[in-house]
C-alpha cells in the first residue's frame, strides 16, 4: 500500500517591538523583529516590514533571529507596523504588529514687555520667544493679541525663536497680550500672555 507522509514546515512565532513610542516628529525610531520556533532563535529566512499596509523594507534575520528596521521620516499620527517572517521550506510564516504614534514636536512659547507699566504713547516692544526640547524653533510665525483683537497678523520667528510687535497706541489701563505660536506639521502649537498695564501721562 501506498502511503502519503505529510510533512509540515516549523511554526513559528514572530515579536515586534519599537524603540520609542508614542515619539515625536523627527525621531530615530527602531523596530524590531525577533522570529523564533520551538523557543529557540530562527537564523535563516528574512522579515518584511510594512508601514500602514505597505511593505516597506525586507532583511534577513541575524544569528539570534532578529531582524530590524530604521526609520525617521513619520509625520505625525498613527502608523500600523508590521513585521512579517516569510516563509520558507524549513518554517512557516508568522507575523506581529504595533501601534506607532507619532505627535508633533511640543513648543513652549513665552512673551515678555519692553516696558511694564508704561506710559500712554511709550512705544512698548513684546517678544515671543519659541523653543521645543530647549532649543529655538526656527520656523513658523506668531500672531500677537491685544484684548482679545490680533494687532499686526502674523510675525515669522526668526533664528532664534523670536517675534516682536512693537506699538504706541495702547490706551491707559490693564490690557491682555497674547503670543500665539501658530505651529506647523512638526512643531505643534503654543501660547503665552501677560497684562500690561498702561498709566495715564503724569500733568506738570
Amino acid at each position: 500500500d501506498d502511503l502519503a507522509q505529510v510533512v509540515s514546515l516549523l511554526v513559528t512565532a514572530t515579536t515586534l517591538t519599537s524603540s520609542l513610542n508614542p515619539s515625536e516628529v523627527g525621531d530615530a525610531l527602531t523596530f524590531t523583529a525577533t522570529v523564533s520556533s520551538g523557543g529557540a532563535p530562527v537564523t535563516t529566512g528574512s522579515v518584511t516590514f510594512s508601514i500602514d499596509g505597505t511593505d516597506y523594507f525586507t532583511t534577513p534575520v541575524s544569528a539570534g533571529g532578529v531582524a530590524t528596521l530604521s526609520y525617521d521620516t513619520f509625520t505625525a499620527g498613527t502608523y500600523a507596523i508590521v513585521a512579517r517572517y516569510v516563509a520558507n521550506a524549513t518554517y512557516a510564516t508568522s507575523s506581529a504588529s504595533v501601534d506607532q504614534v507619532v505627535s508633533l514636536n511640543a513648543t513652549t512659547t513665552t512673551v515678555t514687555s519692553s516696558l511694564n507699566p508704561s506710559s500712554v504713547g511709550d512705544a512698548v516692544t513684546f517678544t515671543a520667544t519659541v523653543v521645543s526640547g530647549g532649543a529655538p524653533v526656527a520656523s513658523g510665525s506668531v500672531t500677537f493679541s491685544v484684548d482679545g483683537t490680533p494687532v499686526g497678523g502674523a510675525v515669522p520667528v526668526s533664528a532664534a525663536g523670536e517675534a516682536t510687535l512693537t506699538t504706541s497706541t495702547l490706551t491707559a489701563g490693564s490690557h491682555a497680550i497674547v503670543a500665539s505660536y501658530t505651529g506647523l506639521p512638526t512643531y505643534g502649537p503654543s501660547s503665552d500672555d501677560l497684562d500690561q498695564a498702561v498709566d495715564l501721562l503724569v500733568s506738570s
